[in-house]
């Protein structure tokens, strides 16, 4: 339940502060409102009453981090990436430090949220609508609009890595016979993603070129990066066969309708040329991924830490969470 109302509650606040689009290519940050879920979560578990939230959403809107995703890195000339990326492991320990503050009588702010002055002016947004913190509450869940990554790289390299994945499912294309690789996409994409050597694994995972060669080795980043086979020659032949082109179609798709839109191109050494799009990769709210899928990631990442046989009796606590009294069934597999 504390989990579900963290999310409900940061999810309500992006909602309600999300910036015009203008807005959102100077300004742009997801651990400054996430951090109203972790307080939201910790104040929930504590039992607090009404007053001490207050206060805790005060103390979590006066120590939320700015949003600095504009700043991370991402630039070429900023190469290779910051680490720190969205900064949610300090979002999470000021979430629970707001509610410990409170409940300790440390009195907060009671009106974070409210008037000219309120966070969303402060979190660099320029609209704030606060109808969208409480319509549909307690009926809608906005957890239920959220994604799951088959990928493990951004989710903006999601739609060119899942047309490839569709192109390659018709089909076994020997790499020999590829003659260029083209991906069009948000100009942000070409403009961002275009790195041929990441230094290590938190750049790798916003550098497309890479993980189109990955895919096309046979090595898809849905299983993970593999650092060494990027210095492969095999890896590095397809690297320097791929450009990125930005699309004005795919930029107007995303910054009005909120759509993300990628089309992979290969041109064949007999002239021949095959091509997939996609519009909102599997595993957005849109197109979610199917159990299977969920089931097959979930295993494949708990299998080498917990081992086949324990990963499994976990799989099958969780999908069968509703008849567990105690979390340490579902934990330890007994009470």
């Amino acid at each position: 339940a504390a989990v579900v109302l963290g999310y409900e509650v940061s999810l309500r606040v992006c909602e309600a502060i999300r910036p015009t689009s203008d807005r959102f290519q100077q300004v742009r940050g997801m651990a400054t409102w996430e951090i109203f879920g972790a307080v939201a979560a910790a104040c929930f578990l504590r039992k607090m009453g009404v007053e001490e939230v207050e206060s805790a959403l005060g103390h979590a809107g006066m120590s939320a981090p700015v949003p600095f995703v504009r700043k991370m890195g991402m630039a070429p000339s900023d190469r290779p990436l910051s680490w720190l990326k969205n900064n949610f492991g300090w979002t999470t320990m000021g979430g629970l430090l707001a509610a410990q503050l409170a409940a300790n009588g440390v009195r907060g702010s009671r009106s974070i949220f409210d008037g000219d002055q309120g966070f969303w002016i402060m979190a660099g947004s320029d609209q704030y609508d606060p109808a969208k913190l409480v319509d549909g509450l307690g009926k809608r869940f906005l957890m239920l609009d959220t994604g799951l990554k088959p990928y493990a790289s951004c989710r903006w390299t999601h739609p060119a890595l899942n047309a490839l994945e569709e192109l390659l499912s018709h089909q076994s294309i020997p790499v020999d016979q590829i003659a260029s690789v083209t991906v069009t996409g948000v100009t942000e994409l070409a403009d961002r993603f275009d790195v041929r050597n990441p230094t290590d694994l938190v750049d790798a995972q916003f550098a497309l070129p890479p993980l189109i060669a990955l895919t096309l080795a046979g090595l898809p980043p849905s299983t993970g990066i593999d650092m060494a086979a990027i210095q492969t020659e095999c890896v590095r032949a397809l690297i320097q066969k791929i450009s990125l082109r930005p699309s004005a179609e795919a930029d107007t798709a995303f910054h009005q309708r909120g759509e993300m839109h990628a089309e992979v191109e290969l041109v064949l050494s007999d002239g021949s040329r095959l091509s997939a799009d996609v519009i909102d990769a599997e595993g957005e709210p849109g197109n979610p991924l199917s159990p299977t899928r969920i089931a097959g990631k979930f295993l494949a990442l708990v299998s080498p830490v917990r081992g086949d046989d324990e990963a499994k009796r976990l799989a099958q606590a969780v999908l069968s969470l509703e008849q567990h009294e105690d979390v340490n069934t579902v934990l330890v597999g007994q009470a």
